[in-house]
């Protein structure tokens, strides 16, 4: 689906940012300006706005605003640059992205059904396939977290019409919903156990979509994938925790604060499953060897393929297929992961990787 009445008359950029090295967002803001969006606005902190606005001079594009906060906040950020926003819709975008060339229609056209609120699309990593060995695996762990993320959105997106969080790298949403008063005292003042939350606004923004009866959509096609960096060495193991801690409360809120368990089985069983049983039970270090102790247990009744647990990841090893030898990788990844998401809900409430 790529047809559309809006057009890039229809569309601004929004991008949060608080880098101080300024080469870092060229390629990305560049390819966001070869589309022909309305507006791109970029909102820093007050004490990088001078170095953000000769960063925007030199990329010498009109359509460039430049926007500042006192201090380093998601969504005080975006909450400070949301008004000024004046087109119909507005691409929420994280400053590590990249865009296609063609992804500009395949955003705007799920908008044309009304009740679509949230239009989101498939994601792919920027890979390191040279260097340290550590480096590369970091690297091909992120691209396998993101190729799940695209395979569990589809399978939920076509099942039922649920989806756990829309991403927050590139999120187009009607302007109406963002500039919503109610939607931006909740956004600017959520809180979980008494103390505010720095992370976790993309699985808030999803939460409210659906409390307000908005549709979402995702296209999972090559000319709509965005490409990301994702953070390398050990900071990406932070990058996962945070990950992790707002996923855990995100899943929270949604069955035992803003609606029920029953409500949302009832609503969206699959996805009922998928992203909130299965991914809060999935502490791998436990759940593995149980897991392979009962196909042990029932092995003459198996079909061999049912053990392939990695069938979400075969557009990625097709793709490369030389990805395969990193599989045992993913596998120790996995039952590391429960480690993290422990810690996560136990302590991450902040942005522990920048």
């Amino acid at each position: 689906m790529a047809g559309s009445s809006a057009t890039s008359l229809d569309v601004t950029v929004v991008i949060p940012t608080i880098t101080d090295d300024m080469e870092e967002l060229r390629s990305h803001f560049l390819s966001i300006l070869a589309t022909p969006i309305y507006q791109l606005i970029l909102v820093t902190t007050d004490n990088r706005k001078a170095k953000l606005l000769a960063f925007s001079e030199d990329l010498a594009d009109p359509r460039i605003q430049v926007y500042s906060v006192p201090i380093a906040n998601k969504r005080t950020q975006l909450a400070a640059v949301i008004p000024a926003v004046r087109t119909a819709i507005t691409v929420l975008v994280d400053d590590d992205v990249t865009w296609t060339r063609t992804i500009l229609p395949w955003l705007l056209a799920p908008f044309e059904h009304h009740r679509n609120g949230s239009v989101g699309v498939g994601m792919a990593a920027i890979r390191i396939r040279s260097g340290a060995f550590f480096t590369r695996c970091i690297t091909f762990i992120g691209a396998v977290y993101l190729e799940r993320r695209n395979f569990e959105g589809a399978a939920t997106l076509t099942l039922d019409g649920g989806i756990s969080c829309m991403s927050g790298r590139t999120n187009a949403l009607r302007t109406c919903i963002l500039q919503d008063e109610a939607f931006l005292h909740v956004f600017c003042n959520e809180t979980f156990n008494g103390l505010p939350l720095a992370t976790g606004d993309d699985k808030m923004i999803t939460r409210w979509l659906v409390e307000e009866g908005w549709g979402m959509y995702v296209q999972y096609h090559a000319k709509a994938q965005l490409l990301t960096t994702l953070e390398s060495g050990f900071k990406f193991l932070y990058q996962c925790q945070r990950w992790e801690g707002s996923s855990w409360r995100g899943n929270y809120k949604t069955l035992f604060v803003e609606s029920n368990p029953w409500a949302v089985c009832k609503k969206q069983p699959w996805t009922f499953y998928a992203k909130y049983i299965a991914v809060s039970t999935s502490m791998g270090l436990i759940t593995d060897p149980l897991t392979w102790y009962c196909y042990y247990q029932i092995r003459s009744l198996l079909d061999p393929t049912s053990l392939w647990a990695a069938i979400k990841l075969e557009r990625l090893f097709r793709a490369h297929p030389r990805d395969l030898g990193f599989l045992p990788v993913s596998i120790l990844f996995g039952l590391f992961r429960g480690f993290i998401k422990m810690k996560a809900f136990c302590k991450d409430k902040g942005w522990l990787s920048r």
